[in-house]
């Protein structure tokens, strides 16, 4: 079988959460399909991120900036078909979102989660209304639907109006530089590097409104004058409009940070706050987890299902309760304790070997 593949969609060090996604679960296809042929889709941007030292994949580069998403989605929708033809492909496979509704074989699109839908206010008009269009025709044309979480389910089926067996869910997992054997003078380079003091609260997301940054600024600063906490709060991720010139004592804008660079930012932390109000799936909480770091986060959408019982779980529209809860983390030694052990336990139930090999089944059934 040929199985074409869509990676028009990555954008490097934009849209990081999907580009990990995508990048493990093609590893991990490789080795365990022997048999299928894969052929990746880049644009300028992307080309040669995904090749791995095997025969059975190869690139097509298409000439188009995937920055400028107008063209991206002209080219996708209009051209795209005829290089599936051309190319003589079984199968298409799209996991960023959307693709092209004149498909002349039968496709599989991963939606990881239904931002645009769920906070229309927060996207320029003409976007929205593009994706509108784009999302609700790959919905409907689809053969199937992969998503993250049976959260994310809900919402896709509630969202586009599809029937639930139409939707497969298959987990993401953290990667294996995401362990709690760094040592400490690799750490404390890390903490010179960003300008970072003995003890911080660590939380990684693109800035925009879901993440619930203000309101952590908000308990952040109740831990400060109430608490009398000594800890910085380090914000990691792309920096949106808002925050670009945040000025906040002991508060720490880092923005991007490189892959190499992460595992250590989480290994210095005395804890993750995951603050987000919606999550398609939340993979910083088993990034954490994986560290050794324990994790306070929201009480809502996907983030309870990933977490389970392994770390502490607070209101993200209560300020107070979301304080109280980074409080007793930081300040009970034995919950402490026993939220690293049991967050260590919790991201074995996660590999991206499974996530694979669902996919690959989910292809074999269509084909």
């Amino acid at each position: 079988m040929r199985i074409g593949i869509d990676v028009l969609f990555v954008l490097p060090g934009i849209n990081e959460g999907i580009t990990t996604y995508f990048r493990n679960l093609l590893k991990n296809l490789l080795e365990i399909d022997k048999h299928n042929e894969y052929i990746l889709f880049v644009s300028k941007e992307n080309k040669g991120r995904f090749i791995f030292d095997i025969d059975r994949i190869q690139e097509v580069q298409c000439p188009i900036q995937a920055s400028r998403k107008l063209l991206r989605v002209f080219w996708e929708q209009v051209v795209l078909p005829f290089q599936i033809r051309k190319y003589n492909l079984d199968l298409f496979f799209s996991p960023g979102h959307v693709f092209s509704a004149f498909c002349p074989i039968p496709t599989v699109i991963t939606i990881h989660d239904t931002y645009y839908a769920s906070y229309p206010e927060n996207v320029p008009k003409v976007e929205l209304f593009i994706w509108h269009i784009l999302n609700r025709l790959s919905t409907r044309k689809a053969a199937k639907i992969i998503t993250v979480s049976e959260s994310a389910k809900r919402d896709i089926v509630r969202t586009f109006k599809v029937k639930e067996e139409k939707v497969y869910v298959t987990y993401e997992s953290s990667e294996e530089r995401f362990h709690p054997d760094y040592s400490k003078e690799e750490i404390e380079a890390v903490k010179q590097k960003y300008g970072l003091g003995e003890k911080y609260l660590l939380s990684v997301a693109i800035m925009r409104s879901n993440k619930n940054i203000p309101r952590l600024l908000e308990a952040f600063n109740i831990l400060k004058t109430q608490y009398g906490l000594e800890h910085q709060l380090v914000l990691v991720g792309t920096v949106s409009e808002p925050f670009k010139n945040l000025k906040q004592k002991d508060v720490i804008v880092t923005g991007y940070v490189q892959n190499e660079y992460l595992p250590l930012l989480y290994n210095g932390a005395s804890l993750l706050v995951h603050p987000s109000f919606f999550e398609g799936f939340g993979l910083t909480v088993l990034e954490a987890m994986a560290c050794g770091t324990p994790v306070a986060a929201s009480n809502v959408t996907s983030l309870p299902e990933i977490i389970g019982e392994a770390g502490l779980l607070f209101d993200p529209f209560d300020v107070e309760d979301m304080a109280d809860k980074i409080y007793r983390v930081l300040s009970d030694m034995e919950l402490r304790e026993e939220l690293i052990k049991k967050g260590l336990e919790r991201v074995k139930k996660f590999s991206w070997d499974k996530t694979a090999k669902q996919t690959l089944a989910v292809f074999e059934e269509i084909a």
